[in-house]
């Protein structure tokens, strides 16, 4: 009796140590499948062909530090700048630049644009989905380094900041670059600040941004910003729009505090009415 028990008990430890071996390889299967698609996640876009976003440009400042980089024109010549998404696959999307001068010319370009491949911030107009701060955009460039008088090689900057933005009345999860280098400009040190804003869930640009101004002048500040204007991925609320919003919302008040005037009018003759009887 006491040889068959100890056969049982043996047999009950065997099963128990078998199917915690199984759980733990099991678990840990499943560790690993996480962390091979986490790795992989970078590379999933937020979005399909089709989706598009337009663009305003403004400029101020002094014309000479607009230097930005709008490929065909000097940014003041453009009115605005439409980006259309063409095709996409699993490692790159295609969209379409248009840009619209104010004298009706338009330029169209195709770029191809991957997350492995280095390309210039301006043209990244799209950037996997839901990445965080961290998140590295290859790049190619050369900078000159002032305190060398030689030149350096950036090969990839990183998303360094999160948070959330309006644009058009909509609040939007962002991921922003925001950067800045300095280079000898005539004899005077220039700065220029590139930010760039993407939307977290879709991954389309937002908004970018060039400031510039020489060193010592920072209040003389020169600037050119691309920003949403209108898209189809949500509604957005336009200046004509928001007009008659606050004209129907007055309109609205205006109806109501008239009736509870006249209500309060009628009440109190009514009341009068009734004291004279």
């Amino acid at each position: 009796m006491v040889h068959k028990f100890v056969e049982g008990m043996v047999g009950k430890v065997s099963t128990i140590a078998l199917f915690l071996l199984l759980s733990t390889v099991v678990v840990l299967s499943a560790f690993v499948t996480a962390g091979s698609c986490q790795s992989n996640s970078e590379y999933k876009f937020g979005v399909k062909a089709g989706d598009w976003i337009k663009y305003t440009v403004k400029c101020s400042g002094d014309p000479y530090l607009w230097n930005m980089p709008l490929t065909y024109d000097s940014p003041i010549d453009v009115k605005w700048i439409r980006v259309e998404v063409l095709s996409l696959s699993d490692s790159n999307v295609t969209v379409r630049e248009t840009i619209h001068c104010f004298d009706g010319a338009e330029h169209n370009r195709t770029i191809i644009i991957s997350p492995a491949k280095p390309m210039y911030p301006s043209v990244r107009y799209i950037i996997p989905a839901n990445v965080n701060i961290g998140y590295k955009l290859p790049v190619s460039l050369t900078l000159p380094d002032i305190a060398t008088n030689e030149f350096k090689k950036v090969n990839e900057l990183s998303i360094n900041e999160t948070g959330i933005r309006s644009y058009g009345g909509v609040a939007r999860q962002v991921n922003v670059l925001k950067w800045s280098w300095l280079y000898i400009d005539f004899g005077n040190v220039r700065n220029l600040t590139e930010t760039y804003v993407w939307d977290r869930a879709t991954g389309f640009l937002l908004e970018k941004k060039w400031q510039s101004y020489f060193l010592g002048y920072e209040n003389l500040t020169s600037s050119v910003s691309v920003r949403i204007v209108d898209t189809n991925l949500w509604h957005m609320e336009k200046g004509t729009q928001s007009i008659w919003n606050q004209i129907c919302l007055w309109a609205i008040a205006s109806c109501i505090a008239a009736f509870v005037a006249i209500a309060t009018v009628l009440v109190r003759k009514e009341g009068q009415r009734r004291s004279e009887k």
